[in-house]
């Protein structure tokens, strides 16, 4: 047996080293990465093809390792779609929570500035109620003076009111006296005109006695017009008195009215400075725990600045990391179409004839179509769609997804029921778009997202990685392995479709192995 060639060394060392990086990919991602990004860097620096060997023997061991190596960069790739799966939805996980962070962080600056708003303004109600309380305290102090001297004029009122009705009773004594001395003067007047007549008898004995007697009644007179008087001025000053005794009674009652309301004006400044004295405190403590909430705010914000940048960075690792990722996953890509050569009894093989085929019947048909006039060769390569409104997610119309309707299934379905690995088969434009998909993902639209995503997928634009590269390439072949949005793991093998020598797309076909 001959030697293997140098470029099937090189293959079976490559193979070798990616297989180590398979148990890597399941141990620890990051390293399988890495070893897989060194060994296909390594291997991207490819070797001329062997000179044809003709021994049976070497092609048929060359052939088996080939399958085996093939087999073995299939579940490098899985795990490679895996990694990069897990990366992408971590990534957008790191970026929502970075977010989150950013949010969390704005939000405790406003909240710190605000709790420094709420310290100055709880500082200025604190200095208000100091000013309220002095000068509540004030008032209340003016309060018991004016209580004190409404008492003291009560007081007076009283005393006044005692002294009036004193001389009201003496008035009463006086004019008693005056009764008595009136009764007397016109007792002592009826005396002296007897005696004036007594005298006139007499004649001149009786003279001396007459005027004795005339001066008598005289002074009767005079007393009795004096008591008179007297008794007028005694009845001026009781009225007087009276009216004052009933002003002085009306305004002790007025005094105390006054008196009991300034105490319960009082009461209420000694409430009203208990309460501000409590409300005092409680601001005191208001502050203390503003201060608190605004040093602990401005803590959080710093804290969560501080998560963003290390989930940016990790966010920013994640990248790295995908990227290696998808360099792996381009290196296994250009290895299945290096071993390709080598082996026609690859896993991929009857899937990728049923490509080939698939991919000339449809350039075959759209040719036909163009040169028949049902359709024109801008309408084929236009790429114009117009969104089917109602759709979520969004579906288009081209100027030729109607003829694709009807023809595309007699070539797409015949592959789903020879495959029973084969999920889906359809030809797609070269931006992703897949005018026609398989008739079990072309049932009517429910209007429930979950249930559309499943099992409505036709018209629509498959520009994620994967899809946009099935119509894209012009390579011989392109077998990718990727995670689907619907969380299934799958090989997407496809080939270019040509319109009459140009371009148009990619004929994909999804299938586990």
């Amino acid at each position: 047996m001959s030697l293997p060639s140098p470029r099937f060394a090189v293959v079976l060392l490559v193979f070798i080293a990616a297989q180590l990086s398979l148990y890597l990919l399941f141990n620890s991602a990051i390293a399988a990465l890495l070893v897989g990004c060194v060994v296909f860097t390594a291997y991207a620096s490819r070797v001329r093809p062997p000179v044809a060997d003709n021994s049976a023997e070497q092609d048929d061991s060359l052939a088996n390792t080939a399958d085996n190596i093939t087999a073995a960069t299939s579940s490098m790739a899985i795990g490679a779609a895996e990694v990069s799966f897990y990366i992408d939805g971590l990534i957008k996980d790191i970026q929502l929570s970075s977010n989150d962070s950013r949010d969390i962080s704005d939000v405790s600056q406003q909240l710190a500035a605000t709790g420094g708003q709420l310290t100055a303004s709880l500082q200025q109600i604190n200095t208000n109620l100091q000013h309220t309380a002095d000068a509540s305290g004030q008032a209340d102090q003016r309060l018991d003076n004016a209580m004190q001297n409404i008492s003291a004029l009560v007081a007076d009122v009283r005393s006044n009111a005692t002294a009036l009705e004193q001389l009201r009773s003496s008035s009463d004594d006086i004019q008693r006296i005056t009764d008595v001395i009136n009764t007397v003067a016109e007792q002592t007047n009826l005396l002296a005109l007897n005696a004036a007549i007594e005298a006139a008898r007499a004649g001149e004995q009786g003279r001396g006695f007459a005027v004795v007697a005339e001066e008598v009644r005289a002074l009767a007179g005079k007393t009795a017009t004096a008591t008179k008087d007297i008794a007028g001025m005694l009845g001026s000053i009781r009225a007087q008195s009276q009216h004052t005794a009933e002003r002085m009674a009306l305004l002790q009652q007025a005094g105390e009215q006054v008196q009991q309301e300034l105490t319960q004006v009082t009461a209420g400044f000694t409430d009203i400075n208990q309460q501000i004295g409590s409300s005092s405190s409680t601001l005191n403590q208001l502050q203390s725990v503003s201060a608190d909430l605004q040093h602990t705010s401005a803590q959080l914000a710093q804290s969560a600045t501080s998560i963003g940048s290390a989930l940016q960075n990790i966010s920013q690792k994640g990248h790295s990391v995908a990227e290696q990722a998808v360099a792996l996953s381009e290196q296994t890509e250009s290895i299945y179409r290096e071993l390709n050569s080598l082996s026609q009894h690859s896993f991929y093989q009857p899937i990728l004839q049923e490509a080939m085929a698939a991919a000339d019947a449809i350039g075959r048909l759209l040719a036909q179509a163009i040169s028949s006039g049902k359709l024109s060769a801008d309408a084929v390569f236009a790429e114009k769609y117009q969104q089917i409104s109602g759709t979520n997610p969004a579906k288009y119309h081209t100027g030729y997804d109607s003829f694709s309707d009807q023809q595309f299934p007699a070539v797409q379905e015949p592959i789903l029921s020879r495959h029973s690995k084969v999920l889906y088969a359809g030809a797609v434009d070269r931006k992703g778009y897949f005018p026609t998909h398989n008739k079990k993902f072309s049932q009517p639209l429910t209007g429930n997202y979950a249930k559309d995503l499943l099992q409505n997928r036709t018209k629509r634009i498959f520009n994620d990685r994967t899809g946009s590269r099935c119509g894209s390439h012009t390579e011989s072949m392109l077998l990718q392995t990727y995670k689907r949005d619907t969380g299934e793991i799958l090989h997407d093998l496809s080939v270019p479709i040509y319109v009459n020598g140009r371009h148009w797309g990619g004929f994909r076909i999804g299938f586990t192995r």
